[in-house]
């Protein structure tokens, strides 16, 4: 009937429109409470203003030099057999650097190395990870889809001595944030004496969680072949001259018999000061490392610490989220 046609012609010009329109200002209110409760606090916890910069320092700004250095010898950074994890744990904090030996079976890492080196020869652009002087140098992401890395993992995850360490130093079940391999080849050159950290625990304890990297050397690494030159005990130097004196004092990693075994795996506090050698021998192998990275594992009322910033968060997309316990 011409009623009924009026009512629906009225209820779609008019009625529905004016319900469309309050309906989406109400839901835009509720989108803004949302991001005023929610969003927006989040996002202010994440810029390091000034102002938080002032208030929020936890350490004050000491100056260091070269007797800030907690050793000289790179076999003092190599532990021993018997250490128990009290003892890793003040070794750790002491230096900064901590060599765990045999993580890896000497299988394990000739098989992984074969992957990475086959990876390398057909890298793509898109996949490369940028590395700092990075002329013979190539870096990727690893993920778990490789029966060699996962084969990695596993004896990682279950080397009890390396877990009890990684527990009593960065907590419980730790949030992995880079899982890379980097290779060095001959011709690569010093890389420039660094952290890989800027703001982080060092200064702003309340404001950024520790965070610490695993290097996996995947060959018996000599000197010349480029093992990592170390500077121990900067992990406490907001400032100095670390350039000018861990270039005359700092030294590479390597035990008594003159090599960083295969397997062997350094666990580095992030603020520490180090560079990638250069890789000098001709006739030496390229040098393949396994690199994973840990911060703790956020945790409600316990741990909501930001990550430190500075890191290169070299982690693919679909290995976000995992912890130790993952691996």
């Amino acid at each position: 009937s011409k009623k009924t046609f009026l009512t629906v012609l009225r209820s779609l010009l008019f009625e529905f429109p004016l319900v469309l329109i309050f309906a989406t200002y109400m839901s835009l209110l509720w989108v803004d409470r949302v991001h005023d409760l929610y969003l927006k606090p989040q996002l202010d916890k994440l810029v390091w203003s000034p102002r938080r910069i002032f208030h929020e320092r936890t350490y004050y700004e000491r100056h260091c030099f070269k007797s800030d250095m907690s050793t000289f010898q790179g076999s003092d950074l190599f532990l021993s057999p018997d250490a128990t994890t009290e003892d890793i744990y003040k070794h750790n904090l002491k230096h900064g650097f901590s060599v765990f030996p045999g993580i890896l079976s000497d299988e394990t890492a000739t098989n992984l190395r074969s992957y990475i080196i086959g990876r390398n020869k057909v890298l793509k652009e898109e996949d490369s990870i940028f590395v700092i002087s990075n002329k013979n140098r190539w870096s990727f992401g690893l993920g778990t889809e490789e029966p060699t890395v996962v084969t990695a993992m596993e004896e990682l995850t279950n080397n009890a001595r390396l877990s009890a360490a990684m527990e009593k130093i960065i907590g419980k079940d730790a949030a992995l944030i880079e899982m890379t391999a980097i290779t060095s080849a001959y011709g690569a050159r010093n890389q420039h004496w660094h952290d890989d950290v800027t703001e982080s625990p060092q200064k702003y304890a309340r404001a950024f969680g520790p965070s610490y990297s695993l290097f996996v050397q995947l060959q018996n690494t000599t000197k010349e072949m480029g093992a990592t030159t170390t500077c121990p005990g900067t992990h406490y130097c907001p400032s100095g001259n670390m350039d000018g004196f861990c270039e005359e004092n700092g030294f590479q990693l390597v035990n008594h018999d003159g090599y960083w075994r295969a397997g062997d795996a350094l666990l580095m506090n992030m603020d520490s000061w180090h560079r990638g050698a250069a890789h000098t021998d001709p006739n030496g192998q390229d040098r393949v490392m396994l690199i994973l990275t840990f911060v703790p594992k956020p945790r409600e009322r316990a741990e909501s610490r930001q990550m430190a910033q500075g890191i290169t968060f070299s982690l693919r997309w679909d290995m976000w989220g995992h912890t130790w316990s993952d691996l």
